[in-house]
């Protein structure tokens, strides 16, 4: 939980908006299975790939310009 407030912290004094973070925080939820996949081989199933789809998807949606 530190280390959330810190790269906010830093990221919000590089210019990212308050708005943005939410959105750029919810890429950890790809980057967990990927690096679980990696390190500890566990598998990515089906539902996972669709999870991982879905929070791309609201990602690309939310910064539509």
């Amino acid at each position: 939980m530190m280390f959330s407030l810190i790269s906010n912290i830093f990221a919000m004094s590089h210019g990212v908006l308050l708005k943005e973070l939410g959105t750029l925080e919810a890429l950890g939820y790809l980057f967990v299975p990927f690096l679980s996949y990696i390190f500890f081989k566990e598998k990515l199933n089906q539902q996972k790939i669709f999870a991982i789809f879905l929070v791309l998807t609201g990602v690309v949606i939310f910064f539509w310009e």
